[in-house]
């Protein structure tokens, strides 16, 4: 179980229900929030949001500047709302879809960041920005 910070009244930590194991995110609801996140539902997808944008946004971190890392999670979760219909479980679970998702990003911006027009010695306006 993974262990909260301590509360700041008395001071004891807390142990938390939540379970990593491997990629899969075995939190209490968790599925049945996937489930209500296909259905449509809003709040499904806010606690969705909760529990994955802090890796999320770790991963992104590790491979882009932190306001491009915001915005590469922010654009997994529009482009996972707009294709949550195809979404299966499979070994890697919803986390991993998300993860792919948000590789796919990743390697869309340092495409098109890699695509500028030098003019002289310095870079210019991106070429097909």
């Amino acid at each position: 179980m993974a262990i909260q910070p301590a509360d700041e009244e008395n001071n004891v930590t807390q142990e938390s229900p939540v379970r990593l194991t491997g990629h899969e995110v075995s939190r209490p609801g968790f599925k049945e929030a996937v489930s209500a996140a296909r259905n449509g539902d809003a709040l499904a997808w806010e606690e969705l949001y909760l529990w994955l944008y802090p890796r999320l946004t770790s991963y992104a971190c590790a491979r882009l500047d932190p306001d491009r890392a915001s915005e590469a999670v922010s654009e997994t979760f529009a482009r996972a709302v707009a294709g949550i219909g195809r979404f299966t479980w499979k070994d890697s679970g919803f986390e991993g879809w998300m993860f792919t998702i948000l590789r796919n990003v990743i390697v869309d911006m340092h495409r098109r960041s890699g695509r500028v027009r030098r003019v002289g010695r310095h870079r210019s306006v991106a070429a097909f920005a």
